[in-house]
This record gives structure tokens, sequence and C-alpha cells, in this order.
């Protein structure tokens, strides 16, 4: 059915017919029929403007569409890199480095602490172990650096057949050990000693307990002691945090992750 004959079946419905054979207002089929036009013209209308629309569409977002056939320049990939400086460090073996601004530092068995600058690779400074005998424990990583003064291990008695470990500051000179805190036993992990936000959490001669330290001073400024547990030291998003696990059968047989008030050192 056309258009046009539907408008006449509507005008001879509305015409015919209507409740209690009461016929119905004068020109309403016509408005109806009217009506209905309009809708159908706006419905072409709104279909024509929807179809502009997705056409511009595309056509911004992907342009025209042309292809002339012609190849996308190729991409140059060098396989040669240049070499900006080498440096010959003084000492054979390097237990651990870590990059600061404008430097790198290292340490190893005969030095305790070591700094290139990163632009011309010259060796800045350099201090050497009190004692190179190979009796302290490697140490696997640098604890940091800090306004200028690298945070480093050394050997808290040196020379002898258990030489301990301390956590040294040295300035930013390299010539001035600004202050020492003794660790436990010979450790020197990535855990033994972290900077956070306030200080540097590191661990003591008892195993069960850890000191937060001034980083210009070395002054303790709190403790955290627990029972029962091994802990290692962590810092996630400027805060000191301890994971702890059982550190026998008689103990509780949980692990724990416990956080440290920086400021405070409640939990």
């Amino acid at each position: 059915m056309n258009n046009d004959q539907l408008d006449r079946t509507v005008r001879d419905v509305m015409t015919h017919w209507a409740p209690a054979d009461t016929g119905p207002p004068a020109g309403l089929a016509d408005r109806i029929v009217r009506r209905r036009r309009r809708r159908g013209a706006l419905r072409v209308a709104g279909a024509a403007l929807g179809l502009v629309g997705v056409t511009l569409g595309a056509a911004l977002v992907t342009g025209p569409g042309d292809d002339d056939g012609a190849k996308l320049p190729a991409t140059h990939v060098s396989k040669e890199s240049r070499l900006w400086w080498r440096t010959t460090l003084p000492s054979a073996s390097w237990d651990a480095c870590l990059a600061g601004a404008g430097a790198v530092y290292c340490r190893g068995q005969e030095y305790d602490g070591v700094r290139v600058d990163v632009r011309s690779g010259k060796t800045v400074w350099q201090r050497k172990a009190a004692s190179a005998d190979g009796g302290a424990a490697p140490a696997g990583s640098l604890p940091g650096v800090r306004d200028g003064m690298l945070y480093t291990f050394a050997d808290h008695a040196p020379g002898t057949g258990n030489p301990g470990t301390d956590l040294v500051a040295l300035g930013d000179d390299g010539r001035r050990v600004l202050w020492r805190h003794e660790l436990a036993d010979d450790s020197r992990g990535r855990t033994s000693a972290v900077l956070f936000d306030g200080g540097i959490l590191a661990n003591t001669p008892s195993f069960k307990s850890v000191a937060a330290l001034d980083g210009r001073t070395g002054r303790t400024l709190w403790t955290y002691r627990w029972k029962k547990a091994d802990c290692d030291r962590a810092v996630i998003g400027g805060v000191p945090y301890l994971t702890c696990s059982p550190d026998s059968e008689k103990a509780p047989p949980r692990s724990t992750v416990v956080r440290l008030d920086p400021a405070t050192g409640q939990a």
C-alpha cells in the first residue's frame, strides 16, 4: 500500500465509523493525514541528516580513501649506537651500582664507594674500604642516594674474622663519613636498609627490630620491635612496611604485612 492509498483508507474509516454512531469532528480525517505526512517527512529528513553525518564522519576520520598506489617511506632503524664514554673502575670486581642525580655510584670489596660523572665518565671520587681481605659478605645492592649523600655498606670491624656491617653515609665529596649505623651481622641485602619519606629504615643487631634513621645525621627517630617472626623491610609510596613470616615451628603459622607510620613508627 502506497502513501496515497493509505491516506484514502484513513479518510474512509474516519468518515464512515465513529463510536455511538456520532460523526467525527469536522476535518479530523484531513488533520490526521496531514500530521502523518509531516511525521513521515521528518523521519525522511532525519534519516538523510544521519546519513550525511555518518558519511562526513567517515571522511573526517578516515580521509577520502583515495589510493594512488604510492608506498610509504621505509623506516630506517640504526644498528649502531654511539659510545659517549668508557671508564675503567679502579677494582676488578664490584658488588652493586646505582644511578643518582648526574652520577653513577658503585661499591665493591675494595671500595666502599665510587662516584662517576654521567656526562664525562670521569671518576669524581673514590673511597677505599678499610680492609679488602674478603672477609665481609658482598652487597647485592646499594641503599640509595639522597641530597648528594651516598648510603652504602662498610665493615663494622675491619680486618677481623667477623667484620659485620655498618650502614654508612658518605658526603658529596666522598671523603667524609657523616655517620654510621650498625646492622645485623653481615646483612648487606636489598632490604637491609631502605629509604622512605622522612628517613631510612634499617635493621639492627638484634634481628627483631628496625630503626628509622635521620638521613642527614643518622639519629634514631623511632624503633619498632616484634617477636616470633622474621621480617624484611620495604617501602611503598614513601611509606615503610614490614613483611613478616614465622621464624620457627612454635611461632603462629601466619604471615603478616605491617604498615608503619613514617612519623612515629606506630603500626
